[in-house]
């Protein structure tokens, strides 16, 4: 294949393992998505990972592929402090598609991975028929974009629409969320993930994350009541609806500013200062309420920001969490806690649903697709295996329930 010449007059060569990386930054840099906080649609990314797939070519690709929008984010990885590698804030150049579209083109089989490969692997299965009939479907995709995840989502399958993907964490946090390594399921919009797959399950933790906060913090102070926190478990769409409609947003934004404010982030006071909720406000376009220069929050989110710090403070120090105790940032360290109960979860009831004959065709974080049709038996099943390892963990059940979904073949 031509090599692709970069802006340096560098050549870089195609290879299956640089396709399926360019691929997945397109996936995985998905607008609304593990963005970088201080930059809106801009994702952090590890020059580490450029050194291994790009070798000595590394800076040229980096540079021609990607967009440094926010220099002075220099937050080390993996070799910390050594100056040897890291993350900083970017966007995606249009450079990613053409390459990959040009790679295509000339091999069509540079994406497919037919050998299973070592480590935590997922057999995923994609319904190509399905796939055949949505392409047909007009204005079924909501953006361009989308339709360009699918494509090299396909691209990475074999001629039965498999694909065997390899799971980990990151470095940073080796017992946190884990990830497809590549194109994956998991990368895909919920609506495209679920409209290509044929007899498989979705199963889902409800309210994962607040769950696990109010329990845990409620085990390391019994006095306190969190009755807020526990409203927005117990109730959670009429909460969101709300809040969609007091800061005139979206559900997904509505969901973002839940957890943000759950993870230890402050309601902004007054228009034009800076923070995280600046960039939320600006994001989402929200319009809170004014007066006198100052926004007027929501009642309901000012006691669930309330209750969050004082439940985060608490969650910290459980002694399943002492990994954590060195990270100073109290906002990464409530997250990397919450991650730590979602991730060890997701294998209990992994672990339940493949013995019971689900095998996993995709993980997605708190909840994973598997073969088959889960039944309302397999879910007490796994809700009684999560009771076990929280009491056993954690001192205390967290209460944490799951929903199943089934999709049909037709």
């Amino acid at each position: 294949m031509a090599p692709v010449e970069t802006k340096g007059n560098k050549m870089i060569t195609a290879s299956s393992a640089r396709g399926r990386f360019l691929a997945s930054l397109l996936q995985t840099m998905r607008p609304g998505h593990n963005e970088h906080k201080r930059v809106p649609g801009a994702f952090p990314t590890s020059t580490k990972e450029w050194q291994v797939v790009f070798g000595n070519d590394y800076i040229e690709a980096y540079n021609y592929f990607l967009e440094v929008v926010d220099p002075t984010y220099h937050h080390s990885a993996g070799w910390s402090n050594s100056g040897k590698s890291y993350s900083r804030a970017v966007k995606p150049r249009e450079t990613i598609k053409q390459t990959l579209d040009q790679w295509l083109e000339e091999d069509p089989n540079l994406l497919r991975r037919y050998v299973k490969r070592a480590g935590f692997v997922v057999k995923e299965v994609t319904d190509l028929a399905k796939v055949a009939v949505i392409n047909g479907i007009e204005g079924f995709f909501q953006t361009e974009y989308h339709k360009d995840l699918l494509k090299m989502h396909v691209a990475s399958l074999d001629e039965d629409g498999i694909a065997f993907v390899r799971m980990s964490a990151s470095s940073e946090n080796p017992d946190g969320r884990i990830y497809a390594k590549g194109p994956s399921l998991m990368y895909l919009p919920s609506y495209i993930r679920e409209a290509i797959v044929s007899r498989q399950s979705v199963v889902d933790m409800k309210n994962c994350h607040p769950t696990a906060l109010v329990a845990i913090a409620s085990f390391i102070d019994p006095t306190k009541n969190f009755e807020t926190l526990k409203s927005y478990v117990s109730d959670r769409e009429l909460h969101l609806k709300t809040i969609c409609g007091y800061y005139n947003v979206a559900r997904s934004a509505s969901k973002e500013i839940f957890q943000s404010i759950s993870y230890g982030m402050r309601l902004l006071k007054k228009k034009g200062s800076s923070g995280d909720m600046a960039k939320w406000i600006e994001k989402w376009e929200a319009n809170p309420p004014m007066i006198g220069g100052e926004y007027v929050h929501s009642e309901f989110l000012k006691n669930f920001s309330k209750e969050s710090r004082q439940a985060g403070k608490l969650l910290v120090q459980h002694p399943a969490f002492a990994k954590y105790a060195n990270i100073e940032d109290l906002q990464k360290r409530i997250s990397y806690c919450l991650q730590d109960v979602e991730t060890r979860l997701a294998e209990v009831a992994e672990a339940v649903l493949n013995e019971a004959g689900h095998q996993t065709t995709c993980r997605i974080h708190d909840g994973m697709m598997v073969a088959g049709r889960v039944t309302a038996k397999d879910i007490e099943t796994v809700r009684r295996a999560c009771a076990f390892f929280c009491e056993q963990t954690y001192g205390t059940d967290l209460g944490m329930d799951f929903s199943k979904k089934y999709i049909g073949g037709n």
